[in-house]
């Protein structure tokens, strides 16, 4: 593969990303658009947490506990947006200043190459898959009364015009889930540029001695060790905004986790509760879409933990990549900066979203193997239960 193909494919990657994460929602029209939909579905919501609370039934938190978590988890995501974007912006600002030094070796080349054809057949499947998924709920199906609460409200309030509600209001629910996993694509984006400014890195520090691996007596050559100096001081500079670009994406992202944790939660909980209250799981009208919503969440969980674990990885490389450098023909100037360097680089970075947890492979397959223990049991007891509870 040629130097300009592993461009071309690095390029065709963040551009498609920057469409669906930057450019898309800085459209007037998609900005008002969003707006709007902000407002009805925090409407919706208040209106169906005003009649739960009015009238507490554990039925209705059944039926539509699962829809009002991904309804708030969509909200969320929306108000999210701005913020997210000024983040994504923010890695742009600072690797425009680090252009220069964004030269990477044939190596370094392949590594990225690799990691854009993972994103982009990543994205294809996702995107394919969430557009499914929003067909399925798009389509009308037998009980959508019990399944969703808007559907409920215009029943009870028009009787008579299901069919205007079929038409207009499905389509339009179905595209608030549309931005909800923009700030996925966001931080893919600025994910991916992080990572061609680490392996940037990498290479300035690996080429540190460059011009003079074949020279003898470096120890007291004085040429040699100003121009490693030079070159420790180019490289820490580089690491510094890194470094302090991976801690503003942190802190922001701490900023909102928060209520994403709880919304993420409500929604595992929604699903497994209302998995508990059919009368038959495995043949009810809403399966298809309770399975396409599960692996969408999924799907979004193991983009975010690769992006978390991407972060930690080329964090532990850049050390491994420091402790092979000739530092012991270095002067006692060099050697001590190149101490405090490597220290800094001791422990991989990671992104934390509390104080001891981290966004990485680990955390999404122990969130994905508590998920499927509840639904297991859950089954259990429903088959234990003989069937004593049913919304149908």
């Amino acid at each position: 593969m040629s130097t300009s193909d592993s461009i071309t494919l690095q390029s065709l990657t963040l551009t498609i990303c920057r469409k669906l994460a930057i450019d898309f929602f800085e459209i007037k029209l998609i900005k008002t658009s969003v707006s709007f939909i902000k407002v009805g579905l925090l409407a919706i919501l208040l209106v169906q947490a005003y009649f739960f609370l009015y009238k507490f039934e554990f039925d209705y938190l059944l039926r539509y506990g699962f829809s009002y978590a991904a309804s708030l988890h969509t909200l969320l995501c929306m108000m999210t947006l701005s913020l997210m974007l000024k983040t994504v912006k923010l890695i742009d600002d600072e690797l425009v200043h680090m252009e220069a030094d964004l030269i990477l070796s044939k190596n370094s080349e392949k590594k990225m190459k690799q990691a854009a054809l993972q994103t982009l057949l990543y994205l294809t499947i996702h995107l394919f898959v969430l557009l499914f998924a929003i067909a399925l709920f798009i389509i009308p199906q037998q009980g959508d009364e019990n399944f969703f609460y808007v559907s409920h409200l215009f029943a009870k309030c028009f009787p008579n015009q299901k069919t205007i509600w079929e038409i207009l209001c499905i389509p339009c629910f179905a595209a608030c889930y549309l931005p909800a996993t923009v700030p996925l694509y966001q931080l893919i984006y600025g994910f991916t540029k992080m990572r061609l400014a680490t392996y940037a890195l990498k290479d300035h520090i690996e080429n540190i001695n460059s011009g003079y691996e074949k020279r003898q007596h470096l120890n007291a050559d004085p040429t040699y060790h100003k121009v490693v100096r030079e070159r420790l001081v180019r490289i820490l500079k580089f690491h510094s905004r890194l470094f302090l670009v991976g801690r503003t994406i942190e802190k922001r992202i701490q900023a909102v986790m928060f209520p994403f944790k709880l919304a993420g939660l409500l929604v595992m909980i929604g699903i497994v509760l209302y998995a508990f209250s059919l009368d038959d799981f495995w043949n009810n009208t809403q399966l298809k879409r309770l399975f396409s919503a599960t692996f969408i969440v999924f799907l979004t969980l193991a983009g975010l933990a690769s992006c978390g674990q991407s972060v930690e990885d080329l964090s532990a490389e850049v050390f491994d990549t420091l402790v092979t450098v000739p530092w012991y023909q270095w002067n006692e100037s060099n050697k001590k900066m190149y101490l405090t360097f490597l220290t800094g680089t001791l422990k991989p970075f990671k992104l934390r979203y509390s104080q001891n947890i981290s966004l990485n492979y680990n955390l999404a397959l122990e969130l994905i193997r508590s998920f499927f223990s509840a639904i297991s049991v859950t089954l259990q007891l429903q088959q234990a239960r003989g069937h004593k509870l049913s919304l149908y």
